[in-house]
Parts: C-alpha cells; sequence; structure tokens
C-alpha cells in the first residue's frame, strides 16, 4: 500500500519528530510513503482567524497537493477534521469541489486510518508508566474521534492508562492562540 503523508505546519514547525515517527511506524506496518515536498498548511489557522480568502486560496493550494485516489494520512485531527468538515463550505459551488469530494473520502487523521482502514491495533510499542488521554476538541467533535488512540495504548506494553475525570471537557488550549503565543515564545 501507498500513501501519501500530510505533515500539518505546525507538526513541521514545532514537533517535527512526530511526523518522522508517523512515517517509521507506517513503514514498519509495510505501508509506503510518498512526501510532497511542496505540501504546506490546510489553511485552518487562516480560517479560524477570519481570513477566509486567505483559507481558501491554501486549501486550493492543498488539493493541488494531494491530487491521487490514494489515502492521505496525517497526525493531526483538527487539521484533517478541518479539511474535511469545512473545505466542503470553502468550495461550494466551485471548479474545485469535486476535487474536496474525492480527497474527504481518501484522508485519515493517523490513528484513524491505523485502526479502521490498516486493522492494526498493535504497533509492538512499550512505554513502561501510567499515562492519561485528554480527547482534544478537535478529534473528539470535528473528526469523532475517540476509542481508536485507546485501542492503540490498551496493546502498548507496560502501559497503564488511567481515565480522567472529564476527559471530553476543553482544556482551554485555545487553537490559533496557543499556537502563537508558543511560535512567540520559540523565538
Amino acid at each position: 500500500m501507498l500513501v501519501d503523508i500530510f505533515i500539518p505546519c505546525f507538526v513541521d514547525q514545532i514537533y517535527p519528530d512526530t511526523g518522522m515517527n508517523m512515517v517509521k511506524i507506517l513503514e514498519k506496518l509495510d505501508v509506503a510513503v510518498n512526501y510532497n515536498g511542496n505540501q504546506t498548511c490546510c489553511g485552518q489557522m487562516a480560517f479560524n482567524s477570519g481570513f477566509w480568502d486567505e483559507a481558501k486560496k491554501m486549501g486550493e493550494k492543498f488539493l493541488k497537493d494531494f491530487p491521487n485516489d490514494r489515502p492521505v494520512v496525517g497526525p493531526s485531527a483538527s487539521c484533517i477534521g478541518f479539511v474535511r468538515n469545512y473545505y466542503g463550505w470553502l468550495f461550494h459551488n466551485t471548479a474545485n469541489h469535486l476535487e474536496y469530494k474525492q480527497l474527504k473520502k481518501n484522508i485519515f487523521e493517523f490513528t484513524d486510518f491505523l485502526v479502521n482502514e490498516l486493522k492494526v491495533e498493535d504497533v509492538g510499542a512499550s512505554f513502561p508508566h501510567v499515562v492519561t488521554y485528554h480527547d482534544s476538541c478537535a478529534a473528539l467533535r470535528e473528526y469523532n474521534l475517540k476509542d481508536e488512540p485507546r485501542r492503540l495504548l490498551s496493546h502498548v506494553q507496560g502501559l497503564e492508562l488511567r481515565e480522567m475525570k472529564e476527559n471530553d471537557v476543553c482544556c482551554g488550549f485555545g487553537g490559533t492562540f496557543s499556537f502563537l503565543q508558543r511560535w512567540l515564545n520559540k523565538k
């Protein structure tokens, strides 16, 4: 199987190891990956900040960056949920609407892809620690992702998952605002 990988701009700039580790896991599972070095942002930050025309331009580029019928896999339920849920609005009654509909069928958040498409729940990981998992607003509400991360965690050797109370309550991250603050603090 060959997949295109989508590395969101914030992963590329702040957490590049996340993208590299995703590739390692996919390759370990005998999934070949294609990385389009021209890819950039999906446009979510511009859209959420009210710059809808700019978001549409970024979305048009995104559609050109991922034109194939093969799966597109990325490590962000927020970005992929945005593509699935808001590109339809951005590209309604435009020449790009059919490209969006094709991409919507083929784009997956990483844990969803592993569990529901590849039917893999055990990647051979070990982490002998107690952890908890917080459902991000985007994963839970935009992407409808709940069980997949937990199913993967349940197979990590030595890991004990302790559910926190109200694990689906907003943490106050704030999306674009928090990203901007983290970026400014790195300078």
